[in-house]
């Protein structure tokens, strides 16, 4: 008969064993033999590895790249502006003399209007290279990830002679180098190896299997 219990006063009953019955159980499955399919998937995840490494380069290198170009296009920006001020400096003095010389006769009229007409597309040219300028600075600090409204200090570049490697060296520098190149390559293989992932499963699959439990 099957033991049980009741609660007292609600009529209800619970059905229990006469002793407590417990059952260890450990299966263990080793694969032999996939068809190459977990090696496959091994070299597929080391490829994506090194993938994403080459493309952490590119990017880094890119950003370097693009942080000495906007350094060397505030510098140049700097100094046609610096140009730009000192022409429009030096055509003010050519119109005030060409005004004094009209007031004292010995200058026409045509002479002014030159002077000034001048002056007036020099002050347009300073105006638009200081606001370029302008521009070469955002786009520096926005690559520096600071406020682009933040003034930095550039330092200027030595006068010095580079030795740099000839043209066809340098291509191939980077043909080996370049993290784009890898980044393919990489790519390539990552994809053969796929493949044989792919064509893994038509193999008959071999796996060891052992079992163990205890009452």
């Amino acid at each position: 008969e099957q033991p049980y219990f009741s609660m007292g006063g609600t009529g209800t009953t619970f059905p229990f064993s006469i002793q407590t019955s417990n059952r260890w159980e450990v299966n263990l499955i080793q694969p032999l033999f996939t068809g190459f399919g977990l090696e496959s998937q091994y070299k597929i995840n080391k490829a994506g590895q090194k993938l994403s490494k080459f493309q952490l380069d590119e990017v880094r290198l890119n950003l370097i790249r693009d942080v000495q170009t906007a350094y060397l296009q505030i510098l140049l920006g700097t100094r046609l502006n610096e140009v730009a001020r000192e022409n429009v400096a030096s055509l003010k003095v050519q119109r005030k003399n060409a005004d004094a010389n009209y007031k004292n006769g010995v200058v026409a009229v045509n002479d002014v209007l030159k002077a000034e007409v001048a002056l007036a597309d020099a002050v347009q040219r300073e105006r638009s290279t200081a606001k370029q300028l302008v521009i070469l600075r955002s786009s520096l600090n926005r690559l520096l990830d600071i406020d682009l409204q933040a003034n930095l200090e550039l330092a200027g570049i030595k006068e010095a002679t580079y030795d740099f490697p000839e043209l066809y060296e340098l291509y191939a520098i980077a043909e080996t180098s370049r993290p784009e190149y890898l980044a393919m390559e990489t790519a390539i293989m990552q994809a053969g190896y796929g493949k044989t992932a792919a064509r893994s499963r038509y193999y008959p699959r071999v796996s060891a299997f052992a079992q163990y439990f205890r009452e």
